[in-house]
């Protein structure tokens, strides 16, 4: 299959790769800096969105792809070195829904740390296991607690160590923009800049 390349020949960097001819000739005449978001057009928005969706950039759920591995080492790493917690570590695995968070019940998300330790498998009234495995979670950077727009806490897995997929939630990547905005593709940080998930200093 081929492969096109759209090039800034003032810098030399690779703005687009895509296997759609139409996509490349479409970006070669419409680059868009992020100084154009500060002044958003209908035109600008809709050629952003359809080329994520054609490049797939953008899955049909509305969700984000994340380049690289979906089961990074580092959830290895972590699961090899938790000793008596492993065994509870790697439970995660089931209880992360698609969107990027640790979930109660199928339809249901973790809101207190009490349920993430629950579904992991861990009693609460084991204080020891449960500051143990609380610790191992944060202090890898494991899980981050959020909040989305309505007021509730959820409990977000680092897309870098483990999503369901190539495709995890604007949500999910927002909470560790930190970290991951380097593999995702620079339109869709552009969009959720518009959908005011990110701060304009944090596209580039």
């Amino acid at each position: 299959m081929k492969q096109y390349q759209v090039i800034d020949m003032e810098t030399g960097e690779i703005i687009r790769e895509t296997h759609s001819r139409k996509t490349a000739l479409s970006e070669k005449e419409m680059l868009i800096g992020k100084e154009l978001l500060l002044h958003p057009t209908r035109e600008l928005i809709n050629f952003m969105y359809k080329t994520m969706k054609t490049d797939n950039k953008i899955d049909k759920f509305g969700m984000i792809r994340i380049d690289g591995l979906y089961v990074g080492k580092d959830f290895f790493e972590i699961g090899a070195t938790a000793g008596i917690l492993a065994e509870h570590f790697i439970r995660i695995k089931l209880t992360l829904s698609f969107r990027g968070f640790i979930k109660k019940t199928k339809t249901t998300d973790c809101t207190k740390w009490s349920e993430v330790m629950s579904v992991l498998g861990i009693t609460n009234n084991n204080k020891r296991k449960v500051k143990a495995m609380k610790n191992l979670l944060i202090k890898n950077d494991v899980v981050r607690e959020a909040h989305k727009l309505n007021g509730d806490k959820v409990f977000v897995v680092n897309p870098n160590i483990l999503r369901n997929g190539t495709h995890t939630s604007d949500f999910c990547i927002a909470t560790f923009k930190d970290i991951i905005l380097m593999r995702v593709d620079k339109y869709n940080t552009y969009l959720m800049y518009l959908n005011g998930l990110l701060e304009y200093d944090d596209i580039r």
